[in-house]
Order: structure tokens, then C-alpha cells, then sequence
């Protein structure tokens, strides 16, 4: 048979006699419905039945735990209806042993580990574990009594977290977790309390910790953790901060450093708590300590006979004094006021060759002054002199430069066609106090510069000033005269000069002459020239005239020649020879045939002509340009020339020399001509033919002014130029002049006059256009009559540079000044910009560019 007990929720099961009358009758109802027990006899197989039992009197609404010998056979509570009634079924089992149901209340579920995990200002998080399944809330309030509760959490589950809220900030609660298991039975914690956090982190206690003269250490409390950083700057609007500690703490600490020493600084902490709110203090100001005041790097940076410069550096702006004299009392002070870390002092009015104590000394805005210790320095001796400077003994060939220096030394003579000189000579070797410097191999009737230079043993220099010299004329002479080749009605001449000379030759049948060729066109010692149409089989007479460079004039005695009779067809013969535009490095040999030939040149620095330059082309007018010549060389030269019936004549030798420097110059321009152009006033002229011609100056005047300027510039292949500055309705002389590579300048052109007219609009000029540094700006207003106007300068993206200037102009020209600055007054940069003149009825612009 089955028996039942039923166990207290705190011990043992209890067996029915023993339990109280309501649990006795349910016992006995209990027992009335239990099946007989099995036979002993029964089979092996086993056998089991399912038994329905009722339990009356149980507690309403509570949940049983039932077990058949300690075998929970309802892992899920039994639970009793409202009338204290419960309904089971036990499957029994087919055996001789009784088995027992136990039917048990189960202990409450314990509380364990009960805690606030979390609270904000307005917030709190409960949480807590139990030993069992059991359900969550929490009852919670100002009081022991609580007074409210929150939603409970259905789910059964042992780790528990109930958020508790909204609560009011900086508000102390009380509270307390309850559980419930499955089988109804409640368990509630001991009254614990929280105290929410505050509505927003607050900084307080902010002090300054350390100061020197480049930073501040700055301290102060929060009263919840935050991050921490320090904005600061000059005034309280600060601009710079500290990087963020970005750790959450209470205690802050932050380093603010690379501050100016003795300086003014506002500040302020600043933080975030970990719900990034911010919290900053009130504004707070400190000054950094001046630093300390160190001088360094004092030296003596020049010396002379009378003065010596004193620099050094200090660690602050300081003063500037020096303490001098010739022992340690000093005596002389130098120096000045300006505060600065790079000093420099000269002290003047000293003795030559005396030994000098200093003291360089600086005092800082805070008041700290430093000085260097006591030192040292020599002056120079008396600078070296050049006394007595003379020139002597000019000749065609140089001349003599002598003089005297205060003390021994050496001497030489430097010289030149300009101030750049060029050229040295040097005089004796050995150090003396009288010098003596020939200076030769120069041209005749050559203006030089020069100046005498001497340096003494101790290697202290002294020069002259610059001074001109001009070598005399040297003898002119002809020589070598004679008529190289004949035709019937030709004859080629040729001679020498002993200076270059321009030459022209008188002939004719009889002493009288009659006849004279041109001058030359170049000034040459090597000459040849070709009369021509003359009669057959007739007697000549001839005689040359030169002139050299320095206007000397000779003439050659009475030469005779006669001519063949008539020359057959097919004759050739060569005239005209002639070295033109000789400079230092190049020449043109130029040469005419009686009828068309090729060319050959033979050349050289020895009469061997070893050099050799062909053209095949067959031609009457004959030319070569040599050029990686030499300068101050003789060279040698013949021609030859083939016709095409290949007959073949030859010059004889020539000779030129090429100069050191070129210092003749082109010739001057020839049939300059002016006029009004649209632009402005356009010029033209004859252009030169010049080997070495490189550029055209083109000078201008304003009508009753003295002097020319240079307007404009144009290559040597040009002949015309456009004056764009003019300015209209002014009345101009222009002149022009031609320039080679050597810098040699012509005359200038005739002057030619032109009046630039003036239309009825606004006109606008910027000279000069590029504008190097500054220029002019040159306007007139519309219809001739007065107007306002304003001035503007902009980029080429359309952006304003600056606005020059504005007023009331009066009828005819205006002209304002640019100095090349923007509004900012720094200068420009280089490009392209443009100038706007505004006028009431009109605007006129136009283009400038600018070079830096």
C-alpha cells in the first residue's frame, strides 16, 4: 500500500496522526482512494498504475513540492485552488515495497549579494542574486516605508537588475529587492538606501600650483570624475587649450607650457564627465615669472684704427651698454635704450694701435641686468694712405701712374674702358713707400679708367679713387701702298695705316687727280679698295688719304699704274677687299669679283692662312663672317674665287687686328621717322647691318624740356618701335641710338617732334608698363573736362588689391602715383593686374604687369 507524509517547509516530514486535524482528514481521504498493495507473487515484469489523489484542507493558492521516496516526481510546483483543494497523480510501481509521497512547502528563495550597481541623477540600477528561479521588483522611497514599487519582472531567473527611476538629483532613497519563486513564496532584502549624482559635474578649488617663466601648473577638485584640459590665452577669450587628459578622476593636475615669460595670462579648467557634460571654472589670471637673464656669444665683430663694434646676444629683450676704457676703471660708456637679444655697440673716437677694456652689460623689462666680465681688444692701425697720385709720361701706347703710401707696401694699377676695370698691372714686388707703374699696350687716343691699388705687410689695402687717362694720337701713317691687280678698266689698291683710319683715294690721269672714291665706312689698318671705269691701255696717277679715330690726316705720295688694253671674254679679277666689323672675337671679310664666282677664305694668325671658309655659290658680292677669333691678334687673310668657266683669281695677303675690347660702336640710325598711333606714338628707322648689332635705345623729351630719357628698348632686328606711355595732346622729341654686344653706343638719330592727340573718351596710362617698383598712373578725364575719379588696382582673378586714390581732376592730364603696394601696404607680387580709373559718365582700364 502507499503511505503519504507531509513535510513542514522547515523539516521533516509529518505523519498524519501527528498532523493536524485537516491534514488528518485528507489522510484518510487520501488513503481511501490508494490501490490495494501488490502480491509478493507477482511476475518478474514489472508493472505500474497511475493513482489519482486529492488532498482537502491545503493551503489556498500555494504550490507543493511532491516526491515518492525522495524521488521528485513534479519538477513543477502542485498547486492547491482557492478552496485549499490539490489534485495529483502518482504512478505507482508493481512491487512488495510500499511506496511513500511526501508532499512539502519549499523555504523562500534566498537573497544574495544585494546592491546599487549603478545611480546617475535621475536614475538607479538594483541588482541582486537569488539561490533559485524567482521573479524581481524593487519597493523604493523617501523612507523606510517606501511608497513605491516598480513594474515586476514576470521572468524567473536567479541574476537580477531592476532600474529604478525617474528619481530626483542629489536625493538620498531607500529600497529593498523582493523575489518570488515558483511555488509563491516571497522573499524581501534588508532596507538599503543610494544617493543619486548631481545634475551637472562642478569644478572647485582651482589653484596654481607651480609658475615659472614658460609655464603654469593648475590643480582643482570636480564633484564627480571628468576628464581634464586648460584653456588659456591673453585675454579671456583664450585660443589655445591643453590636450585632454581624457581619464575620468576628481583630482586634476594639468601643465600648461611654451608660455612667454612675464607675461599676462587668462585661464580656466575645463572637463567632461562620462556623460560628456562640460564643466568649466570661472576665469583666472596669472603672470609668468621673468626668466632668468643670461648674456652669451660676446665678441669683438670689427675693429679699426679708431673704433671697434661690440655684439652679443642675451636671453631677454635688454638694453645695450658697454663700459670701455684702457684699463678695468673704464671711464666711457656707449650704448642704448632699445630693448632687443641681438646687441651690437660701436665705439668710436678710440686711439690707434691701444689695448681696450670692456664690459658689455643688459638690463630686462623685469629689472634683471647681466654683464659679460671684464675683456678685451686692440685698434687697428692708422689706415694705409695713398698720397701724391700722379699720371705721367701719356703716350699713344699708355702712360705712367706714380704715388706714395704712408707706410710700406706693394703697388699695381688697375685699368679699364669703365669702372669695372678689367685689367691689372702689377709695379715692383717689394713693399716701399714711393711706387712707380707703367701701364702699356693700349689704343691711341683711348679714354681708360684706373686707379692705384696698395696693400701693406700686414695686408691692410688702400685704392685711389678713380681717374681717367687718354693715350695720345700715335704718328698715322700709310705704307705698303701699291695696286695689287689691274683690268682694263679696274684696279685694286692696297695699303696700310698705322693706326685705324677711315681712308678715301684721289685719282686720275694726271697729278691733278680729278677723281676721288668714297670714304670708308669703318676705321681699319688693313684697307684695299677698287676703282673702277677706268679707261684701257691709259697711265694713272693716285694718292690715299687717312684719318685715324683721333682725327690725324696724311697723305700718301703720287703712285702710278697703267691699265691693259681691253680684256677678253671670260676675264675675272677680285677688288674691293676689305675686313669690316672687326671686334674681339669676329670679323666680316667682304670682297667683289668682275663677274659671278664662288668663295674661299683663307685665314690664320700667321701669314700660312692654315683656316679655311668655302661657298660655292657664284656671286659677285663676296662675304664671310669669322667668328672664336682671338682678341688683341693679328690675323692674316687672302681670297679666291673660281667662275664658272673655272677661271681662278687670288688676293694677296691681308691683315687685321682684333682689338682687346670693342670700342667701336655701330652706326647711328638714319631716316627716323615719328607719328600719333592709336597705342600711342609709333617710330621707325633704317635698320643697321651692323654683325654685332644687339639692341635700339629709343629716347624721348617733353617739348622745352633739356635732356632725353630713354623711353624703350628694341632688338637689333627691329626697326620700328610703339611709345605707349605717351600721353595724348602732348607734344614729344624722340631721337634714336643703336647699341652692339659690347655695349658700344651710337650717336643719337635726328630728332623728330610729334603731338599725340587726345579723343573725346577717358584715357589711361601706367608708365613705366612692367612696373619694377613703382609707376605712374597717367589719366585723362572723358570730353577734356574736369571730373571726379577714383583709382582702383586689381589681380587677374577680378579681386580688389587696393584702391589708390580719388578726388577731382581737372580737364586735360592727371598723373598719380603707385608706389607697387597693396591696401595692406605690403608689396605686390609679380603678375598680371589691372588699373581701373572710374569716372562719373565712364570707366577706363587697362592691363599692367608687374616684375619683381
Amino acid at each position: 500500500m502507499f503511505t503519504a507524509s507531509l513535510r513542514g517547509s522547515d523539516g521533516p516530514a509529518h505523519r498524519f496522526p501527528t498532523a493536524p486535524l485537516h491534514l488528518l482528514a485528507a489522510c484518510v481521504f487520501l488513503c481511501a482512494l490508494l490501490p490495494p498493495a501488490a502480491s509478493a507473487e507477482t511476475s518478474d515484469e514489472a508493472t505500474s498504475d497511475v493513482t489519482s489523489h486529492v488532498l482537502i484542507g491545503m493551503k489556498p493558492n500555494q504550490g507543493f513540492e511532491v516526491t515518492c521516496e525522495d524521488s521528485v516526481l513534479y519538477f513543477e510546483p502542485v498547486v492547491a485552488d482557492e478552496l485549499g483543494i490539490m489534485e495529483f497523480d502518482v504512478e505507482g510501481r508493481s512491487s512488495s515495497i510500499p511506496s511513500t509521497v511526501s508532499i512539502q512547502i519549499p523555504a523562500p528563495p534566498n537573497i544574495i549579494d544585494e546592491h546599487t550597481c549603478a545611480a546617475s541623477d535621475s536614475s538607479a540600477t538594483i541588482c541582486w542574486q537569488t539561490d533559485r528561479l524567482a521573479t524581481s521588483h524593487v519597493d523604493y522611497g523617501l523612507t523606510e516605508i517606501y511608497g513605491q514599487s516598480t513594474q515586476a519582472d514576470g521572468e524567473f531567473r536567479m541574476t537580477h537588475q531592476i532600474v529604478i527611476g525617474p528619481l530626483e538629483p542629489e536625493t538620498t532613497y531607500h529600497y529593498r529587492a523582493v523575489s518570488m519563486d515558483a511555488f509563491g513564496n516571497s522573499t524581501a532584502s534588508v532596507d538599503a538606501t543610494f544617493t543619486t549624482e548631481p545634475t551637472q559635474p562642478r569644478i572647485s578649488n582651482v589653484l596654481v600650483a607651480d609658475v615659472t617663466s614658460t609655464s603654469i601648473t593648475v590643480t582643482w577638485t570636480t564633484n564627480r570624475p571628468c576628464s581634464s584640459w586648460i584653456e588659456f590665452g591673453s585675454t579671456d577669450a583664450y585660443g589655445s587649450s591643453t590636450p585632454v587628459q581624457s581619464e575620468l578622476v576628481t583630482a586634476h593636475e594639468v601643465t600648461v607650457d611654451d608660455l612667454s615669460p612675464y607675461s599676462m595670462y587668462h585661464f580656466r579648467a575645463c572637463g567632461e564627465d562620462e556623460q560628456g557634460r562640460a564643466a568649466t571654472s570661472e576665469d583666472n589670471q596669472i603672470v609668468t615669472l621673468a626668466p632668468d637673464l643670461l648674456l652669451y656669444n660676446v665678441a669683438v665683430a670689427d675693429t679699426t684704427a679708431t673704433t671697434a663694434t661690440i655684439v652679443w646676444n642675451t636671453t631677454n629683450p635688454a638694453t645695450s651698454k658697454v663700459l670701455y676704457g684702457t684699463d678695468e676703471s673704464y671711464g666711457s660708456t656707449a650704448g642704448g635704450w632699445d630693448l632687443t637679444t641681438e646687441h651690437s655697440v660701436t665705439l668710436v673716437g678710440l686711439e690707434p694701435e691701444t689695448l681696450y677694456h670692456f664690459l658689455a652689460s643688459s638690463k630686462d623689462y623685469a629689472g634683471a641686468e647681466e654683464g659679460s666680465g671684464d675683456q678685451v681688444f686692440s685698434t687697428e692701425m692708422v689706415p694705409l694712405e695713398i698720397l701724391d697720385l700722379a699720371l705721367e709720361d701719356v703716350s699713344h701706347e699708355g702712360f705712367v701712374l706714380s704715388w706714395r703710401t704712408s707706410r710700406p707696401s706693394n703697388a699695381l694699377v688697375q685699368f679699364g674702358p669703365d669702372e669695372a676695370y678689367g685689367s691689372t698691372v702689377e709695379g715692383d714686388p717689394g713693399p716701399g713707400l714711393d711706387h712707380t707703374v707703367v701701364v702699356g699696350d693700349m689704343a691711341p687716343c683711348t679714354t681708360y679708367h684706373l686707379r692705384a691699388v696698395s696693400v701693406d705687410t700686414l695686408g691692410y689695402s688702400a685704392r685711389s679713387p678713380d681717374t681717367t687717362a687718354t693715350t695720345s694720337m700715335l704718328d698715322l701713317e700709310i705704307f705698303d701702298a701699291a695696286v695689287a691687280e689691274t683690268t682694263s678698266t679696274t684696279a685694286a689698291v692696297a695699303w696700310r695705316t698705322t693706326g685705324a683710319s677711315f681712308c678715301w683715294i684721289e685719282y686720275g690721269p694726271t697729278e691733278s687727280y680729278g677723281f676721288a672714291t668714297d670714304v670708308s665706312s669703318h676705321p681699319l689698318t688693313e684697307h684695299s679698295l677698287l676703282l673702277a671705269d677706268l679707261a684701257p691701255k691709259t697711265l694713272y696717277h693716285l694718292r690715299i688719304h687717312a684719318m685715324d679715330v683721333c682725327g690725324q690726316q696724311t697723305v700718301s705720295g703720287d703712285l702710278a699704274f697703267a691699265t691693259p688694253s681691253q680684256d677678253g671674254p671670260g676675264s675675272l679679277a677680285i677688288f674691293g677687299v676689305v675686313a669690316t666689323q672687326v671686334g674681339p672675337t669676329f670679323a666680316v671679310i667682304c670682297w667683289q669679283t668682275t663677274d659671278d664666282a664662288s668663295s674661299t677664305i683663307f685665314y690664320g694668325p700667321t701669314e700660312a692662312c692654315e683656316l679655311i671658309e668655302q661657298d660655292q655659290t657664284l656671286t659677285d658680292n663676296h662675304c664671310f663672317a669669322l667668328t672664336g677669333l682671338e682678341p688683341g691678334t693679328r690675323y692674316y687673310y687672302r681670297v679666291r674665287s673660281e667662275s664658272a668657266s673655272h677661271t681662278v683669281v687670288e688676293s694677296h695677303v691681308y691683315s687685321f687686328w682684333t682689338p682687346l675690347y670693342d670700342t667701336v660702336p655701330p652706326d647711328t640710325p638714319g631716316d627716323v621717322s615719328v607719328s600719333p598711333c592709336e597705342s600711342g606714338t609709333r617710330l621707325s628707322w633704317s635698320a643697321g647691318v651692323e654683325y654685332d648689332l644687339e639692341r635700339y635705345l629709343v629716347y624721348r623729351r617733353v617739348e622745352g624740356e633739356s635732356g632725353f630719357a630713354v623711353v624703350g628698348r628694341a632688338p637689333g632686328s627691329a626697326s620700328s618701335y610703339v611709345d605707349a606711355s605717351a600721353l595724348d595732346g602732348w607734344t614729344y622729341e624722340y631721337a634714336v641710338s643703336a647699341v652692339d654686344m659690347a655695349g658700344n653706343e651710337s650717336g643719337l638719330s635726328t630728332t623728330q617732334s610729334v603731338v599725340a592727340g587726345l579723343d573725346a573718351g577717358g584715357k589711361l596710362w601706367i608708365f613705366p608698363n612692367p612696373v619694377y617698383d613703382e609707376a605712374a598712373i597717367t589719366f585723362s578725364p572723358p570730353s577734356r573736362a574736369a571730373s571726379r575719379y577714383s583709382i582702383a588696382i586689381y589681380d587677374a582673378r577680378g579681386r580688389l588689391v587696393r584702391n589708390v586714390a580719388q578726388g577731382e581732376a581737372p580737364a586735360g592730364i592727371t598723373s598719380v602715383p603707385w608706389d607697387g603696394r597693396d591696401g595692406t601696404g605690403r608689396p605686390v607680387g609679380s603678375g598680371v593686374y589691372f588699373c581701373v580709373v572710374a569716372f562719373p559718365s565712364e570707366s577706363v582700364h587697362t592691363k599692367m604687369m608687374v616684375v619683381r
